[in-house]
């Protein structure tokens, strides 16, 4: 019977019905227990072992696992076949398949509770396995958000070790997966982490509290230190009980670095602020004083308390407001971006302060003004230098009328000079009118000068210059070389243009040229008391002096800067004041006030005592909080003073003795330089151009670049050589190079915008800052060199344009100077032009009917 039974069974494998692969299993791994567990129960009882007296069972539990395994139709299929076999095991031999007794009463109650048996195991298994399926599905899109929204992901458990860790950000980090399993992130390396934060985290974390962003230090395995944060959530049971933290963590070295360079930047600019050594403000576009350096509140009287918070024009003489007022509202309306003016200020006690003034407005993205920053410079000196000036001129005038000049009268024609009576006076001869020849005359002019001579006068017969004014120098009936001035103009001209006569006259300037050689050896003996009295400065991190500069080792009687680094800067300090400047130090880095500036005493390095006048500020130095200290020593400049004033008394003396026209002439002259000198040092513009010159070039493009930086915009900066400048200077004179400079000056002026920062570095070098923030610098050099090419075809010259162009994008997020960028153009622009080649710029003239 076991025989035909397996024979039957292995027919059904062999030829499945309908369903599917999954429920055909299911019937057949059901089919096998059945016949299994039936053969086994009748070998049992035949050896009189064991008997089940209930064989339905044993097609139930084949039932029961069909349904889980396969599902329910297998289990449905499984019920069926567990029946018919248990009525052909159970009937009488040779009878027809039917129920008999108790077993057949079993079967019936298993063929109505197999199905719900079936269904009931398929739908269990159905359901754990979708819970399984959505479990999984779950943790898949837990670790992609985290892996998302983070470096890493990290979980702990009840002792806050750590259990699993994501591999690739941690071994960047500096160490491994295996590193960190099974210990906890204070038993790691770590740096940064005071033991009061350990203390705080621990805190948290034994009160089982989510925390954000705990930031600590890690050396990666290229031995750099970088930056991490971490952010935990504690994770309890479904009986509440605490199981551990599961977090990310995310690399913040790029944040922390570029907040570390934004603080360096603002203590140097604060540093530079304070430090400067002419007045600085910013003003709100109502005139509001926001901020003010120690410089302006000297130069006013008032102390920084007293100042901010009031307005300018409450400050300034009532005769200037209308001035200023106009010149703001300029600004305000967009129409300019800097202006400058001279104007007064009333002091606290009533003076008045002469000052040379220059704002510069600072906008917001949408072009209104933000605020103003603006430059005093105290001009009193000035001032009162020149109305001493105006009365010296006024004096010298009433001594020409009384002065004794040599006239002449040249015919260009037949070479003729008349000379009046002071010419032969001039060379010390009876005083008597002369006649002469132009040869003759040029044979009286020293070697030396003749052809300074004939250049001017030359250029002054073409036309090229309207006067001629030449100083040298001419012998004497003595021998002696005399200096004199010759000044003069052409006459008369004929139909055609061509001179015709020159006249003009000469007069005997050699005690002037004296008196201008003493005056030089006067200005280098008072500039090199200059030069002694410049600022030492000096840095020191945790008392250390880390910087020194020339001057410093200077003042204090060092052999180099190199004697001052590394020594405690008590050196410099004498015994009874180190404890007040190191708590003066100590409260400067907490932030508590403490005077800026002050006059004390200081140790030279010779043990003697000197007085400075010390200015201290905090800055960074090498991501470490420093002082910034800089001494003015009082001595050298009272010791100046004091040569200054006998310097002055002994050109009282020399003013004594001479009392001539000479020495009037001579003091004008003095007068005059000085002024002139301090005014081209006020220059910011090129003479030739019009355009901004070095100085003006890097003083506005660095403010511009700073603001840039600030609000996170981008610039550009160009750099621009004009090609073949030294062939026009040579083929056609510097007068015409002249003149190409300006057409590229004028050509780059209207090719930019007012707002953008235009200048000649020098020679045939230019530089370009600019905002315009919707090009970039390839559109911007198309743009120049379309307007070159317009140029060019714009009119006949003797010369083509031809402009060389070097562009950089300046990104607001680098933390570079402004010479970087000019720098990296500059290459740019020798790559562009040894891409081309430049042909030669000097053309064909070419005349126009």
């Amino acid at each position: 019977m076991l025989k035909h039974t397996s024979s039957e069974l292995e027919g059904f494998l062999r030829k499945p019905r309908s369903v599917k692969s999954a429920a055909r299993r299911g019937v057949a791994e059901s089919a096998l227990i059945t016949c299994a567990l039936i053969a086994a129960n009748e070998a049992l009882a035949r050896y009189g072992i064991l008997k089940i007296p209930n064989p339905p069972a044993l097609a139930l539990i084949a039932v029961i696992y069909a349904g889980y395994s396969a599902g329910l139709r297998a289990g449905l299929l499984s019920a069926a076949l567990a029946v018919l076999y248990g009525l052909y095991f159970f009937s009488p031999p040779g009878a027809a398949l039917q129920f008999q007794g108790d077993d057949a009463a079993r079967m019936a109650v298993l063929a109505l509770v197999a199905p719900f048996l079936a269904w009931m195991t398929g739908a269990l298994k159905n359901r754990t396995e979708r819970a399984v399926r959505s479990a999984r599905d779950s943790e898949t899109r837990y670790r992609t958000l985290s892996d998302l929204s983070s470096d890493w992901y990290w979980e702990q458990d009840e002792n806050f070790r750590f259990m699993d860790m994501s591999g690739d950000v941690v071994r960047a980090a500096g160490s491994s997966v295996g590193s960190h399993i099974g210990k906890t992130r204070r038993e790691l390396p770590t740096l940064g982490v005071s033991e009061e934060d350990w203390a705080r985290q621990r805190a948290v974390l034994e009160a089982h509290q989510p925390y954000r962003d705990f930031e600590f230090q890690r050396v990666n395995e290229a031995g750099e230190t970088i930056w991490m944060s971490t952010s935990g959530v504690p994770v309890f049971d479904d009986a509440g009980r605490f199981k551990g933290y599961r977090g990310v963590a995310r690399d913040i070295t790029e944040r922390k670095t570029a907040d570390e360079a934004i603080r360096e930047s603002e203590a140097r600019f604060r540093g530079a602020f304070q430090l400067g050594l002419v007045g600085m403000a910013l003003t709100s576009p109502t005139k509001g004083l926001i901020e003010v350096n120690g410089p302006l509140c000297r130069m006013l009287g008032y102390s920084r308390e007293q100042l901010v918070g009031t307005t300018w024009v409450q400050h300034t003489h009532p005769d200037d407001v209308a001035a200023n007022l106009a010149l703001l509202e300029r600004a305000l309306a967009g129409e300019t971006d800097a202006y400058g003016m001279q104007k007064r200020f009333l002091r606290a006690d009533g003076d008045i302060v002469h000052a040379q003034i220059a704002a510069s407005c600072v906008r917001n993205p949408d072009g209104s003004a933000r605020y103003f920053v603006l430059m005093v410079e105290d001009i009193s000196e000035r001032k009162r230098a020149e109305q001493a000036l105006a009365s010296a001129k006024e004096r010298l005038q009433r001594a020409l009328e009384g002065s004794r000049l040599a006239l002449w009268d040249a015919d260009l024609r037949s070479g003729e000079v008349y000379q009046s009576e002071g010419w032969a006076e001039l060379l010390g001869g009876p005083v008597v009118e002369t006649r002469t020849t132009i040869d003759e005359l040029t044979k009286l002019v020293h070697a030396e000068d003749l052809g300074h001579v004939v250049r001017a006068s030359g250029e002054t017969v073409k036309g090229i210059r309207a006067e001629y004014s030449v100083e040298h120098r001419v012998r004497a009936r003595t021998g002696e070389w005399k200096w004199i001035l010759s000044t003069g103009t052409v006459s008369e001209r004929d139909a055609a243009g061509r001179a015709l006569r020159m006249t003009g006259t000469n007069r005997d300037i050699t005690a002037r040229k004296r008196a201008e050689q003493e005056l030089r050896a006067s200005e280098e003996r008072y500039r090199t008391l200059v030069e002694g009295s410049i600022q030492g400065v000096y840095i020191h991190t945790g008392g250390i002096i880390q910087f020194a500069n020339a001057a410093a080792a200077r003042i204090f009687g060092y052999a180099s800067p190199a004697e001052l680094v590394g020594q405690h800067y008590s050196v410099l300090v004498p015994s009874h004041e180190r404890a007040r400047l190191e708590a003066n130090r100590l409260a400067r880095l907490r932030g508590e006030p403490v005077p800026e500036r002050v006059e004390s005493q200081r140790l030279r390095k010779d043990a003697s005592l000197i007085w400075t006048e010390v200015f201290a500020s905090v800055v960074s130095w090498r991501s470490e909080p420093a002082v910034l200290v800089a001494h003015v020593d009082i001595t050298q400049r009272k010791e100046a003073e004091d040569n200054f004033r006998r310097a002055l008394a002994e050109l009282r003396e020399t003013h004594a003795r001479l009392q001539s026209v000479n020495e009037e002439l001579r003091r004008e002259v003095a007068e005059r330089q000085r002024a002139e000198e301090e005014v081209r040092q006020l220059s910011l513009t090129d003479e030739l151009t019009g355009l901004h010159n070095r100085r003006g070039f890097f003083l506005l493009a660095e403010q511009e670049y700073q603001l840039a930086r600030r609000t996170n915009i981008s610039c550009t900066v160009l750099f621009v050589d004009l090609d073949g400048l030294k062939q026009v200077n040579d083929d056609l004179g510097h007068d015409e190079g002249d003149a190409m400079i300006v057409a590229a000056a004028r050509l780059l002026k209207m090719t930019f915008r007012a707002t953008d920062v235009v200048a000649r570095l020098g020679g045939d070098e230019f530089a370009i800052l600019t905002w315009d923030a919707g090009s970039n610098p390839d559109e911007l050099i198309t743009r120049v060199q379309g307007d070159v090419a317009k140029f060019n075809r714009s009119g006949d010259r003797r010369y083509q344009l031809s402009l060389s162009v070097g562009g950089v994008r300046c990104e607001p997020g680098v933390g570079v100077l402004l010479e970087h960028w000019l720098a990296r153009a500059d290459q740019a622009m020798y790559a562009a032009k040894s891409a081309k080649k430049v042909s030669a710029v000097v053309g064909p003239t070419k005349r126009r009917s």
